[in-house]
């Protein structure tokens, strides 16, 4: 039986500046969700939720992800999304110690993936791919970055600096702990975006993934499936 749902697709010459085509797709407004992933060459965006999977705190196997993502609907997917670090601990049979979800994957309607070779604009409907060739034609190359540092003035709320030191403590002592990830809040935020895009080209590190916006929750995506 034909799937209902097929990608169309496009091919565009490679862009000099693919990391400014991810930030300009990201902060247009158009996707919600979406993920912005890297892997060596070749940088990808995922808008739009086509089908999603979630793994809840009582999830103690993958079994649910297969299923879900064995009856898509559509050839040719991929799936982006993030899992959280207590999902290794419930996998193993263990209580994550967390109420919230474990995993999060969509497999999108619009993607853009470019690389050395050109860009690939995929839609599942005319209308999308026809608005994502014109928003990656128009944009990227163009999409300009203020000079100079993010200045946030950001008052140390929630103890910060005191859980900073409870954990290099804990790292240093005779602990089962080996890292420690620790956030904030912190108002005036550049949004993952722009912040992303100054990170990735500040450390010179090639990372491999991120930062998307599932759901108003900024997390590390899977890689591709």
């Amino acid at each position: 039986m034909t799937a209902p749902h097929r990608y169309r697709e496009v091919r565009l010459p490679p862009t000099e500046e693919p990391l400014a085509l991810m930030v300009w797709l990201a902060r247009s407004g158009l996707f919600d969700p979406y993920v912005v992933y890297e892997r060596l060459d070749e940088w990808s965006f995922a808008g739009g939720a086509l089908a999603s999977v979630r793994l809840d705190a009582g999830a103690r196997s993958l079994s649910a992800v297969e299923e879900r993502l064995a009856a898509l609907e559509v050839e040719g997917w991929r799936a982006y999304g993030w899992a959280a670090f207590e999902l290794g601990i419930a996998l193993a049979g263990c209580t994550p110690g967390t109420d919230s979800d474990l995993l999060h994957l969509m497999v999108p309607c619009d993607e853009v993936r470019a690389g050395r070779h050109g860009v690939l604009v995929r839609s599942v409907s005319t209308e999308g791919l026809d608005r994502l060739v014109s928003l990656v034609t128009a944009g990227g190359e163009s999409a300009s970055e203020p000079a100079g540092r993010i200045g946030l003035a950001v008052a140390d709320t929630g103890n910060y600096r005191a859980a900073v030191a409870a954990a290099l403590v804990d790292l240093h002592a005779d602990s089962p702990l080996q890292k420690v990830v620790l956030s904030r809040h912190t108002p005036g935020s550049p949004g993952p975006a722009r912040a992303g895009r100054r990170h990735r080209r500040g450390s010179g590190i090639t990372p491999g993934h991120s930062p998307g916006n599932m759901n108003g929750q900024t997390r590390s995506p899977l890689p591709s499936w």
